[in-house]
């Protein structure tokens, strides 16, 4: 090695001896029998090994970074659920494919399987499942015979099965293993055994190789180098070395010694690596080539992916300049079409993307659906009918399988939208109803808080008038001498009441001092049981015997004892009940007041409220009538639009498969007219003398062409006048059907005159080659005359003789292929005229179709527009009906109010009458007590003026 510092570096870092790290890339020691050889490696050799070294270092290193990652974000959780994120190379055509290019694409083919199956198969088999009316389709995208082709399967050997068994043979070479795949794949096949896979496998023309029929297009795949790549590229002695390496994180890299490496790595990089010496052994012993291992990893994948719910996103290249703002249509459709996407679409707008359990539906739409669902259990089909009934969705748009329910694209987003804005009503009713609550609260405390200080103004206003006031003045002189005044009613009452009381306070007395007796007897008993408990316990302690009597004996006295504290607490509490009852009758009448004043102004606030919504339930009422008036109207516009919605759909239906039929039979006279295009151009450029049949032929197929664009232009008509004429149309049709069958003859006699001219041009030619023989014949006996009569200079006269006759002869050859050439070029100006003709008529008839394409669009824009129009109408109804109902449950809410409040009403009219009554009482006793007084100050009067 020239220059060991690279070496030494590389060393250094990965931790390992330089010496024994060259001894191994250049001289691996192999095992040769039972002994150990050394074995010499060449520069190349060299660097394929450090390569393969690279490569593996970096496998292990991302395989080992994303074991640490997932070993950080691991939680011990019930639950093995996880979210992964799968992204591969797409699939690859290049000019030369390696091995390389077909296990990316063998990953590809697995990975679209997979894809077909989940969007395709799966999706059906779950409609036929739910039970709801499907009618299958086959898309055609099976690709299990290009896998099978690749892998093999049962008894079938595929390209990897083949090259791991030529692995293993010990003079097998890359051609050995490509004639093999001819023979197995291409060969003749004996009996019944024809697998499917063989129409996707083709022989190379030229170069060694094959060609497999993949989903994305034909690849044509070079074997060269196959038997190498497919073996391990790294040997013993490298990884022995890794292995005792001093950094810990590079022999915890190499500490399994023959672990399988990753050949997705190997695959994605594309590089050619050789491998010569002994293959590393597993633990095993097994002989593991690239191929083995990546079957293994895609299958554990792929087991992976089944047991999930994958989601996928389809990455489409726009343009091939890797430009911004450019989109090349071409390549991205031919990518929607290559991914299954196109496909994926169809069966969505087929079927029915969007599905929800019973169960699930019911809880996040039952809003939308208020009382349509009654209380208790229901099942949940029946539940979700009632429902989709109640929403109003066209039956279009949604299937009811056994435990799911299925929708249309887009009709879930739009059950979001409506959930959403009652959502948004419900929560801002009930924050208007809180705000209200909370505005009256504290409006309710700011006016009692006014009547209070107009009350305390009011009193001080006339405190302060009546404080100078001399009548006030005597007043409050003469008002202690009022007392001594009071009359005897009062006195007696006042009397009473003491008696009353003394009687009360004299009861309670004698009651609690029967109380305290019984209970000082039921303490003494008490003691006495306690102490009749201690003399049985002292006799239980001594008498064994008597110990169960005396259990039993101090239970029963327990049992006394708590039913006597029991009677005890109760009669404390029947004491406590009484001297509440007595000062409850005292605040019994200051309540009554407040009430009464409470009352009145609640009964004033009511009696508003109810003239407020006397007037709103009018209001309702008059915008019900209009709203019914406006709903009626919309169902008739409605019936309407579907009658004629349904008409046009009809009508265009049939112009569709007229339109069909017309594009058919052009598409077969287009693709008919290019084959003969083809074919006139090659027999024209053979062509010498017959050019004038090929011009009659010519205007043969002018004139077909004509009748082909007259045809077009009569349907082109006959679509426009569909509407007038349906039975015209039909006549015309079966006139169509009866010119094709004429036409197809014609056709087909043309093709017989054209494989006639086809074989005149072949024996043209076949005389064109004579012709040109002959010349060179004749060119070579010139050359030959001419050395001999250079050789013979003597015979001057002969030799002139001679060269006349040969100069006579030259130039009637000359004359002859002069007439050849321009009988030639004639009839290549006459084939590019024909040429020419034909591509001016070909140009016609794809303007026409054109013009009918333009004319089913415009048919197609106009259904669209009646479609939208139908869908504003219904949707104008369902908003109609939705404010209808919304209108309705206000008036319903509305009355149930005002039942409350007019049995609110009749309960404080109640109220009123008894206070009102009480009051006329109270009134009636002031009257009479303030007569009484007044009667006695005109007794005291008297009284003093007698005296």
């Amino acid at each position: 090695m020239p220059d060991p510092s690279q070496a030494e570096r590389a060393c250094h870092i990965l931790g390992i001896p330089v010496a024994e790290f060259t001894r191994a890339v250049l001289r691996p020691r192999v095992l040769a029998g039972r002994e150990w050889v050394t074995h010499a490696r060449t520069r190349q050799q060299a660097l394929d090994e450090l390569g393969a070294l690279s490569k593996t270092l970096y496998e292990k290193s991302f395989g080992a970074l994303v074991d640490r990652i997932n070993k950080a974000l691991d939680r011990p959780t019930s639950k093995s659920t996880f979210i992964g994120v799968l992204d591969i190379a797409g699939f690859e055509i290049f000019e030369v494919n390696a091995y390389e290019q077909l296990l990316i694409n063998y990953t590809n083919e697995k990975l679209q399987q997979f894809f077909n199956h989940h969007m395709f198969v799966l999706e059906q088999e779950e409609y036929a499942r739910e039970g709801i009316e499907w009618d299958y389709v086959n898309f055609g995208l099976d690709l299990q015979p290009t896998i099978d082709l690749i892998e093999g399967s049962g008894n079938v050997i595929g390209v990897l099965s083949l090259l791991d068994e030529e692995c293993i043979m010990p003079r097998a070479t890359d051609l050995t293993f490509t004639n093999k795949l001819h023979q197995l794949w291409s060969g003749d096949v004996p009996g019944d055994e024809f697998h499917p896979g063989r129409n996707k496998y083709e022989p190379s023309r030229f170069d060694q190789g094959f060609i497999v029929h993949h989903y994305a297009g034909k690849v044509e795949y070079h074997t060269d180098s196959w038997l190498e790549k497919n073996k391990d590229p790294l040997n013993d002695n490298l990884i022995r070395v890794l292995g005792t390496s001093s950094e810990p994180y590079v022999a915890s890299l190499f500490s399994e010694f023959g672990d399988a490496s990753s050949s997705f790595a190997i695959a994605s990089g594309a590089s050619n690596t050789l491998t010569l010496g002994k293959k590393r052994t597993l633990k095993k012993g097994a002989f593991r080539t690239v191929g083995q291992r990546h079957k293994e990893q895609l299958h554990s994948l792929m087991a992976q992916l089944y047991a999930t719910q994958p989601h996928f996103v389809r990455c489409i290249v726009p343009n091939a300049n890797k430009k911004p703002g450019r989109i090349d249509v071409p390549l991205v459709l031919d990518q929607l079409r290559c991914n299954g996407v196109l496909e994926g679409i169809r069966i969505a707008r087929l079927g029915y993307p969007n599905r929800l359990p019973f169960i699930e539906f019911r809880q996040r739409y039952e809003i939308l659906t208020p009382g349509i669902i009654p209380r208790g259990y229901m099942d949940g089909r029946k539940a979700c009918l009632r429902m989709v009934d109640a929403l109003d969705l066209d039956k279009t748009l949604f299937r009811i399988g056994t435990s799911k329910i299925f929708f249309k694209a887009g009709v879930l987003a739009e059950l979001e939208e409506r959930r959403d804005a009652t959502l948004y009503d419900i929560f801002s009713r009930l924050q208007a109803q809180a705000r209200m609550f909370s505005a009256r609260r504290q409006m309710k405390k700011i006016l009692n808080r006014a009547v209070a200080i107009r009350t305390i103004q009011r009193n001080a206003r006339i405190y302060a008038d009546l404080r100078e006031w001399p009548w006030w003045q005597l007043y409050t002189k003469v008002r202690p001498l009022l007392a001594a005044t009071r009359n005897d009613a009062e006195l007696h009452k006042k009397e009473a009441e003491l008696l009353l009381i003394k009687e009360r306070a004299e009861r309670d007395a004698k009651e609690r001092a029967t109380l305290e007796s019984l209970k000082m007897r039921l303490e003494a008993e008490k003691r006495k049981a306690e102490d009749a408990l201690d003399a049985e316990r002292n006799l239980a302690i001594d008498k064994d015997a008597l110990l169960e009597r005396s259990k039993k004996r101090e239970l029963e006295l327990e049992e006394e004892v708590a039913a006597l504290q029991g009677d005890l607490d109760t009669l404390d509490s029947q004491l406590d009940r009484a001297l509440k009852m007595q000062k409850e009758s005292e605040d019994k009448h200051e309540s009554l007041c407040q009430a009464f004043d409470q009352a009145a102004e609640h009964l004033v606030r009511l009696e508003g409220e109810q003239r407020e919504w006397a007037s709103r339930e009018e209001e309702l009422l008059k915008r019900l009538t209009l709203t019914g008036r406006d709903q009626e109207e919309l169902y008739l516009e409605r019936d309407d639009l579907q009658k004629e919605a349904t008409e046009l759909r009809r009508q265009l239906g049939q112009r569709e498969e007229d339109l069909a039929r017309v594009k058919e039979r052009m598409e077969t006279t287009v693709s008919d007219l290019d084959a003969k295009l083809s074919t006139e151009t090659q027999a024209h450029e053979l062509a010498k003398d017959r050019a004038t049949t090929l011009e009659h032929d010519v205007r043969q197929a002018r004139t077909q062409l004509a009748e082909l664009a007259r045809t077009a232009s009569d349907y082109s008509d006959m679509i426009k006048q569909k509407d007038a004429d349906i039975s015209r149309l039909t006549t015309e049709l079966e006139a169509s059907k009866t010119e094709r069958s004429r036409l197809s003859k014609e056709i087909l006699e043309h093709r017989g005159q054209i494989e006639a001219l086809t074989a005149e041009m072949m024996s043209q030619r076949d005389s064109e080659t004579r012709h040109a023989a002959v010349q060179e014949k004749l060119q070579d006996e010139l050359d030959k005359l001419r050395s001999l009569m250079e050789a013979k200079t003597s015979e001057e006269t002969r030799r002139s003789e001679v060269e006349k006759q040969k100069e006579a002869e030259i130039q009637d050859l000359r004359l002859h292929a002069g007439q050849l050439q321009q009988e030639l070029s004639e009839a290549r100006r006459a084939a590019f005229d024909v040429q020419n003709k034909l591509k001016v008529d070909l140009e016609a008839s794809a303007r026409e179709h054109k013009s009918l394409l333009q004319s089913h669009r415009s048919l197609s824009d106009r259904v669209q527009a009646n479609d939208h129009k139908l869908k504003q109408a219904e949707a104008a109804l369902a908003e109609v009906e939705k404010t209808k109902r919304s209108q309705e449950s206000e008036l319903q809410e509305l009355r149930s109010r005002r039942i409350d409040t007019d049995g609110e009403l009749a309960g404080l009219q109640k109220a009123k009458e008894s206070v009102s009554f009480m009051l006329l009482r109270q009134n009636t006793r002031i009257s009479k007590m303030r007569h009484c007084s007044s009667n006695g100050i005109r007794m005291h009067k008297i009284a003093k003026w007698m005296r």
